[in-house]
């Protein structure tokens, strides 16, 4: 496997499981484990942060951020529409992502996919286009429904070294289509499939993957280098059987982690 990022982790947590059959992705547990002692948030601000566009397959474009942990995104474009992955942290970066989608390409960005719950990887959602349908697996809508942007980014308020600004103006908008474990969209002569594989780093890690370039967004299902997963839900057992499913499945050869530095 030649990845951007080094991920060794996957491929030391699924070596036991390769050749055999993999069970069907469990629910999600409801328990949440508690960090550590000395637990310290990551370092998500978006503050100075800007997204580099590094090409991976014809049409197909990682964004990867300048800093050490704040979070990276993605598009994938088709003959007829583009699609994106996750819409970052707020207003200023849903746009930056915009930005790079237009240097590209004047299609018209038609999917959304969210990857998780977490305000770093959603908040940007509300400055994409009307008509950009966003798509993400019904565990999502359900972990964020009832709360507003303000709870979203209060919980969050250590990974921004308590700056709340950061959230300002931010409006939560959820998903327009949800799935319960997979879903796939032909962009035009671009296919690309979203899958929940099981609790990992959080009870909704999703995965998005272009099959004809072997690349794959991860999100928090597997960090990039210089990181420290921490299995937030359902144990690391759990998160084993997630990666060793997620490895069995497709013949991935590049992974975009959702955070991380690069590792080549």
């Amino acid at each position: 496997m030649t990845l951007l990022f080094a991920v060794p982790i996957l491929l030391a947590l699924v070596t036991s499981a390769e050749g055999q059959a993999q069970p069907p992705s469990p629910p999600a547990p409801q328990r949440q484990i508690a960090p550590p002692p000395g637990f310290l948030p990551p370092p998500l601000s978006p503050t100075g942060v800007v997204l580099e566009s590094r090409r991976l397959a014809e049409g197909v474009y990682a964004l990867l951020s300048n800093t050490p942990f704040a979070d990276n995104a993605g598009f994938v474009v088709g003959a007829d529409a583009v699609l994106v992955v996750d819409s970052h942290f707020n207003g200023e970066m849903g746009r930056q992502i915009i930005a790079a989608v237009r240097t590209v390409t004047d299609k018209p960005i038609r999917y959304l996919v969210n990857t998780n719950a977490f305000g770093d990887h959603i908040f940007g959602n509300y400055v994409f286009p009307k008509d950009t349908r966003i798509v993400a697996t019904r565990r999502i809508v359900e972990a964020l429904r009832g709360l507003t942007a303000q709870e979203v980014g209060r919980r969050m308020a250590a990974t921004v070294g308590n700056d709340l600004t950061v959230f300002d103006g931010v409006e939560l908008r959820l998903a327009d289509e949800t799935f319960e474990d997979e879903w796939s969209i032909d962009l035009g002569g671009r296919v690309v499939h979203v899958r929940y594989f099981g609790a990992g780093m959080s009870a909704n890690d999703t995965v998005v993957y272009v099959p004809d370039a072997r690349v794959a967004w991860t999100a928090n299902l597997v960090f990039g280098a210089g990181t420290i997963p921490w299995a937030q839900v359902g144990g690391v057992a759990a998160y084993r059987a997630t990666l060793a499913r997620l490895a069995a499945t497709w013949p991935i050869e590049t992974i975009v982690p959702g955070h991380g530095i690069d590792g080549r």
